[in-house]
């Protein structure tokens, strides 16, 4: 820009979203205007990307000349079709869609014109040339972490697919010159579900408490009791007191009151700070008068702020019950809420799937709870509205010092409950308390559902993906999961180094042999105490031989004999596992009681070379030869026969 008098902002014309597919004779004069776009009040200057010196932008809302200043003279005909290509691209997506792409597209076209490749698009060699350098730039950023591994393959792609516009019959020769990107998202880890319930706790009781307390038109303090312990809010945004907040000393919190002068004196000599008398009665005088404000009028500033953060905490609930994620909330209407809540058949949220191109979806509210909540929530919008109408079920809540009525605005939910965790944290829970984002909530759905027995057809029905996503996404198990089933594992191992015996060892009484190695006392079967009660619902039972392992009175010799029986036992079990019908069934009654075999065998191997050598051999004869003990060979002819292995 050393040049002054060559750079200037270019007369351009302004077309909406709806006016995309028209034919342009000059694409380079296009501004796009977009509605719903967060962030971009003026028009985007689509086309500036068809010069190669290009400037700042300015916002230039109310005129036709452009926001980007440009040199006129670095105008590249070539880009002309990239810029109309551009636009068929993104027909039908939504207006944050639309700018998260071309504020991509802009910084390409920045390093294009950086990097000397400014006229890229009218030569296949220059294309494939500009697009290896570029990955390059990209892999740079990479490990330079300047970049992510998503936002880098983003790039990556939006290159690849204005090179195809200009390029469609050569596009692979070209991108062959460079690896693709991959893209590495983040892995979400399942939040503990004891954090998860709190979250939902804290939420349940701020919709709750200050629904009530705006709607009914309550006198502050405003007391919010969350599980054990209780916040109070003056009309005061540093008026607010918790285990986890001390607010200002002109409120006494205890007794529901404005503080004395001499209760507020006394604090600060407390702390050893000094204040003198004039500016205490200053303070209290003015906490008094805003008492007084507060509870004078219904629709204050403050009542309208406590209604705000009750809607996200409604919001945020209707998360961790649905799953949905942000763009589906967003698009959930009254009209779907109404019918729910009048009628007996209707029970989903419906909305647009846009990742999933286009599909439409549908969450459970659910008739208790989730009907509950939202009849409540339908009360406390009314009372936001206050006769206007609006026909999203959540929107942006925008509120003025002064203002009886808050502005209301599409809503950007993702934003919302980041605003309503900054809020909560270090007041109405501890400040190192994690945010359950939309991502946890949705895996701690999965991780629960799983949990409970359904199926994986329904789980991902329910948070409306495929089961592949959510097999590969969405069935990591939660950490209190984790904890119990390697607690069930280690009692395993523990209990399988005591079953583990010589035959030459005391067992304090003549032993029974049994289909699973030797009883000490049969047909009087014991939990074992040693071990938690098997969570596969398998306990101990003389006459079906299954629950033996998990009994006080198993014995497992260390010798050829019951080491065939547990690994006879183990390939039917394996059997069963692997080839029943109803795979979710078998799978979670003989899960546990596979492991616990592989326990104890592992318990035999480790007692000698000899022993290990033994239980190698053994494996060969019953996996390999299928030579199983009599009685399992028997058991495993009669399963074939019910048709539950074959």
């Amino acid at each position: 820009m050393n040049n002054l008098e060559e750079w200037a902002f270019r007369d351009t014309f302004i077309i909406t979203v709806d006016e995309i597919n028209r034919e342009y004779l000059h694409p380079e004069r296009l501004r796009l205007q977009l509605a719903n776009a967060a962030g971009y009040k003026s028009p985007i200057d689509i086309g500036s990307i068809a010069y190669a010196k290009r400037g700042a932008a300015r916002p230039r809302k109310f005129s036709d000349a452009g926001t980007i200043s440009v040199v006129e003279s670095s105008f590249v005909s070539s880009r002309r079709n990239l810029i109309v290509g551009f636009l068929d691209t993104i027909v039908g997506h939504r207006d944050n869609s639309i700018v998260t792409s071309f504020r991509v597209l802009h910084v390409i076209i920045n390093w294009l014109n950086d990097n000397d490749y400014v006229d890229v698009f009218s030569d296949a060699g220059s294309a494939s040339r500009a697009y290896a350098e570029y990955t390059n730039y990209l892999n740079r950023c990479i490990h330079e972490q300047k970049f992510a591994p998503l936002h880098a393959a983003k790039c990556q792609a939006i290159l690849r697919t204005i090179i195809s516009l200009s390029f469609p019959d050569s596009l692979d020769y070209i991108i062959r010159s460079a690896t693709p990107i991959a893209r590495q998202k983040k892995n979400i880890k399942p939040p503990l579900q004891a954090d998860v319930a709190l979250y939902k706790d804290v939420c349940v009781a701020i919709a709750g408490a200050y629904s009530k307390f705006v709607r009914e038109y309550e006198q502050f303090p405003c007391v919010v009791n969350v599980r054990d312990y209780e916040v109070v809010k003056f009309p005061s945004n540093h008026g607010i007191y918790s285990p986890f907040k001390k607010g200002v000393h002109c409120y006494n919190p205890v007794e529901r009151r404005v503080a004395t002068v001499e209760e507020y004196m006394e604090v600060y000599s407390r702390i050893g700070k000094l204040i003198t008398t004039s500016a205490a009665e200053r303070a209290v005088a003015d906490a008094a008068a805003s008492m007084v404000d507060a509870n004078s009028t219904d629709r204050n500033y403050v009542r309208l702020q406590m209604a705000a953060l009750a809607a996200k905490a409604y919001l945020v609930l209707f998360t961790l019950i649905t799953g949905a994620s942000p763009t589906e909330l967003e698009q959930f209407t009254l009209g779907d809420a109404l019918e729910i809540e009048g009628s007996v058949l209707k029970k989903e949220l419906n909305a647009v799937k846009f990742r999933a191109r286009g599909r439409h979806t549908a969450y459970v509210l659910g008739r208790k709870e989730g009907l509950s909540l939202l009849r409540d929530y339908l009360k406390l919008r009314k009372w936001i509205l206050d006769g206007k109408e609006y026909s999203k079920l959540f929107f942006t809540i925008a509120i003025s010092k002064g203002a009886v009525a808050p502005r209301v605005s599409d809503l950007n939910a993702g934003s919302a409950s980041h605003r309503y965790y900054t809020s909560i944290s270090g007041v109405f829970v501890d400040i190192r308390y994690p945010k359950i984002t939309a991502g946890k909530a949705r895996k701690n759905k999965s991780s629960v559902e799983h949990a409970s027995g359904m199926s994986l057809e329904q789980v991902a029905s329910s948070l409306n993906h495929t089961e592949p996503v959510n097999m590969g996404s969405y069935a990591e198990a939660t950490v209190e999961q984790q904890e119990q089933e390697f607690e069930i594992y280690w009692d395993s191992v523990r209990k399988a180094a005591e079953m583990v015996r010589d035959r030459r060892e005391p067992v304090g009484q003549m032993s029974k042999p049994i289909a699973t190695g030797h009883c000490a006392s049969f047909l009087h079967p014991v939990n074992s105490t040693s071990i938690k009660t098997p969570i596969t619902g398998v306990v101990p039972n003389c006459h079906h031989q299954y629950g033996c392992l998990y009994c006080e009175n198993y014995i497992c010799h260390a010798d050829e004999e019951d080491m065939h029986k547990l690994l006879s036992l183990q390939y039917v079990v394996e059997a069963v596992r692997n080839h029943a019908s109803d795979t979710s069934h078998a799978e979670s009654l003989y899960k546990d009681l596979a492991i616990r075999i592989m326990f104890v065998l592992e318990a035999l191997a480790a007692r000698s070379t000899a022993h290990s050598d033994l239980l190698s051999k053994l494996q060969y004869r019953v996996n390999s030869l299928g030579q199983l003990t009599e009685f399992w060979e028997f058991r495993l002819r009669r399963y074939e026969d019910l048709g539950v292995v074959f």
